[in-house]
């Protein structure tokens, strides 16, 4: 959990972290965060961010995407760079309870002043993707609302059955 200025925000790898983490204030423990008001989260069109993570892992395991996707069609593989967003949701809750503001990932301007966009060149399109990050495209629709986490934790239980 990191503290900007006078917000408090959860970083999803692939969402900017690397960008928030360097501009942040303060940075609080799992512990330290169920005291927390409201909860920022920045959320990234899945399919991009789900794209650019598969081929980012690709790169630094030294493999090819077509490899990648095939482990995670057979649910042999998940990595932070790729995980759905609503995974990292269900981290938080385990620690925090209380409400959250989602924001798109486009406004991370709003967040951090240093924020360098990189570009990955996508290879592929993949037929994973439907599976993989129907809950998160749920997620997107919630932008610019403040709820109770526990309220998304809920549709997170129904995208796992």
């Amino acid at each position: 959990m990191l503290r900007l200025e006078d917000r408090y925000i959860f970083p999803i790898f692939k969402n900017g972290s690397t960008s928030l983490h360097h501009d942040s204030d303060e940075i609080l423990t799992n512990d330290e965060i169920s005291g927390c008001n409201l909860i920022h989260i920045l959320l990234r069109d899945p399919r991009e961010r789900f794209q650019a993570g598969i081929n980012k892992y690709a790169m630094l395991n030294n493999t090819t995407v077509k490899n990648v996707i095939q482990q995670v069609k057979k649910n042999e593989l998940s990595d932070r760079h790729f995980m759905p967003q609503w995974v990292w949701l269900l981290h938080l809750y385990k620690y925090y309870h209380g409400n959250v503001q989602l924001d798109s990932f486009k406004n991370i301007a709003n967040y951090c002043k240093n924020h360098k966009g990189k570009t990955v060149s996508y290879t592929q399109e993949t037929g994973v993707l439907a599976d993989y990050i129907d809950y998160d495209y749920q997620l997107i629709s919630h932008i610019g609302k403040t709820l109770p986490l526990k309220k998304l934790i809920e549709g997170c239980n129904h995208a796992l059955s």
